[in-house]
C-alpha cells in the first residue's frame, strides 16, 4: 500500500502543499563480482493534489507537466533533507 506524504514548497513565490506518493531512493553498489553490482535508484515523489497554503482548492490542474516535475523533484527535496 502506498502511503501518503505532504509537504510544503515554494514555487514561483506561492507557497504551496503537496500531497502525493513518496518513494525513498536505494542504494547504489557493488561488489567483487562483475555481475554482483546495482546502480541505485533515485527518491520520487509522485504529485496527487497541489492546494494553496490556507485553501482548499485542489489547483494540479493549473500547472504544466513540466512544472510539476519541477514541483515534485522539490518535494524530494523537502523529503530526504
Amino acid at each position: 500500500m502506498k502511503t501518503k506524504h505532504y509537504t510544503t514548497i515554494t514555487h514561483n513565490g506561492i507557497e504551496l502543499e503537496l500531497v502525493g506518493v513518496y518513494t525513498k531512493g536505494k542504494d547504489a553498489y557493488i561488489s567483487g563480482a562483475p555481475d554482483d553490482c546495482y546502480d541505485g535508484e533515485n527518491p520520487t515523489f509522485d504529485v496527487d493534489e497541489i492546494t494553496l497554503i490556507d485553501s482548499n482548492i485542489n489547483i494540479i490542474s493549473l500547472f504544466s507537466s513540466d512544472d510539476i516535475d519541477e514541483i515534485e523533484s522539490k518535494a524530494v527535496n523537502n523529503l530526504t533533507d
